[in-house]
């Protein structure tokens, strides 16, 4: 088992959306291991762990497989990982199928500690079928089937792993390490593996919070049940919230776009120290505005929840959408500014 992972490992790991970028990159900088975030570019760092956020959730199943292939040609890695949504949104089956080109492919869709377990090939999110869940709501990519060997369906070079449990997912991640080559899931396996791999067991330092503007477009009824559990906090904290109209019009898309600059145009040197971002789309279209395409990931303040610097210094922390309990921002506050 290697035991240092800046000398005998490279590690490339793509994810379709900036939040499931930021969450696999904390994972190892959690631990210690230097790790570099991009958008949709090729990382000039020499850091062990290169994570490229591809944005491919969004775009035509073709165009997903192609930049999959490019980033794989351009970053040679001992270790290829595709990051997936751990609800089965974006181009899964494009974006492993693209993978398996590369050689086998052992894919774990479950996250225990999210909630996500595999049955029969489905799908079941704190129990429930995903199907029966809100994420069969979602305005871009309705779940409206959770039997992943019927999406999977016909695709070569791709096992599909029921291991649900901590325990079994560690031992995929053990095998992985030492054969090398291409795995696929959420961020469990990577949580597994980087606990194997070594580095320091004491969570990193976090920079101290004291303005935060916290942004949301998500439509997602748990994002807006967080900040509406947090509205005292608002009142007492001086933290700025930016929050969508529940039934914007258009392309959604176009929306996030200049719901990006209106949240970039707050940002004025002084006003806040910490951003904090609900949803991967949202992110991006911030960062985007911003002209920022690195990011450093520092660890997760709670499961599911990464802490990054910007290069113009400012914290960014985010999350999906519908993640979290609805007392999230309460947390988020007790943790990051009392460190």
């Amino acid at each position: 088992m290697p035991s240092d992972i800046n000398v005998k490992t490279k590690i490339l790991i793509l994810a379709d959306d900036l939040t499931g970028a930021l969450e696999a990159g904390a994972a190892f900088a959690q631990r210690g291991i230097e790790t570099i975030v991009t958008l949709r570019q090729l990382p000039v760092s020499k850091a062990p762990v290169l994570v490229i956020d591809t944005e491919t959730r969004h775009v035509a199943a073709e165009e997903a497989a192609l930049l999959v292939d490019h980033f794989l040609q351009s970053v040679p890695a001992r270790l290829r990982y595709k990051k997936t949504d751990s609800t089965l949104r974006g181009n899964i089956r494009a974006e492993l199928t693209a993978l398996a080109r590369w050689g086998p492919v052992t894919y774990v869709p479950a996250y225990p500690q999210l909630g996500r377990t595999l049955r029969q090939g489905c799908l079941y999110v704190d129990d429930v079928p995903i199907e029966r869940t809100v994420f069969a709501q979602d305005p871009l990519h309705p779940i409206t089937e959770g039997n992943l060997t019927k999406l999977l369906d016909h695709c070569s070079g791709i096992t599909l792993s029921e291991a649900n449990t901590e325990d079994e997912i560690e031992e995929i991640a053990r095998g992985w390490i030492c054969t090398g080559g291409s795995a696929a899931g959420p961020s469990a396996l990577l949580h597994a593996a980087v606990k194997l791999m070594g580095g320091k067991k004491s969570p990193p330092p976090f920079p101290a919070v004291r303005r935060a503007l916290v942004v949301s477009a998500s439509r997602h009824e748990n994002s807006r049940r967080q900040l509406a559990v947090a509205s005292r906090l608002f009142c007492k904290s001086g933290w700025g919230v930016l929050e969508a109209t529940k039934e914007y019009q258009g392309d959604p898309r176009r929306f996030i776009a200049g719901f990006g600059q209106r949240a970039a145009q707050q940002l004025q040197p002084g006003s806040f120290d910490t951003l904090i971002v609900f949803g991967g789309d949202t992110a991006c279209s911030i960062l985007q505005a911003l002209d920022i395409t690195t990011v450093e990931p520092l660890g997760e303040v709670v499961p599911g929840v990464p802490v990054s610097l910007l290069p113009n210094g400012l914290t960014l922390v985010t999350k999906a959408g519908g993640f979290g309990s609805p007392e999230i921002l309460l947390q988020l506050y007790e943790k990051l500014t009392h460190v």
